[in-house]
C-alpha cells in the first residue's frame, strides 16, 4: 500500500517510521510541495495512493465528497515536533492498518 504524506508533516517519517508503517511517500519526493489540496487528492487517486496522511480538514471534506481511494488520515490540533507525530503515529500503527483494510474513509487521529 502506497500512503501520501501531506506537505505540512515532515518528509523524514517516512524513513522513521519505515518499521511499522511500510509504503509511506511524501510529497515533496513527488514535486508537489505547494499544490492545492484537490490537486493533490486527485494526483494521489491517479497515482494509486491508498490514503493520504494530513492535517487539513480539506482532505476529509474532499474524500467526503469524492469519496475514496484515497483514504484520508487526518492528524487534528497537530502544532507538535516531527518527534511527536512520529509518537503518534507509532502508536496508532495498528490502528492505521485496520483502518486502511476497512470499508471507512476517513480516520482521525488525536493527541
Amino acid at each position: 500500500m502506497r500512503i501520501l504524506l501531506d506537505q505540512n508533516l515532515s518528509p523524514k517519517l517516512v524513513r522513521q517510521l519505515a518499521d511499522v508503517i511500510p509504503g509511506l511517500e511524501t510529497v515533496y519526493e513527488h514535486d508537489l510541495v505547494g499544490a492545492s489540496d484537490p490537486f493533490i487528492f486527485d494526483w494521489a487517486r491517479k497515482a494509486d495512493f491508498t490514503a493520504v496522511i494530513s492535517t487539513d480538514l480539506d482532505f476529509v471534506n474532499l474524500v467526503e465528497r469524492l469519496g475514496p481511494p484515497p483514504k484520508v488520515i487526518r492528524i487534528e490540533r497537530c502544532d507538535f515536533a516531527a518527534r511527536v507525530i512520529e509518537q503518534l503515529l507509532r502508536r496508532e500503527a495498528l490502528r492505521i492498518q485496520g483502518f486502511l483494510e476497512s470499508g471507512r474513509s476517513v480516520l482521525l487521529l488525536k493527541l
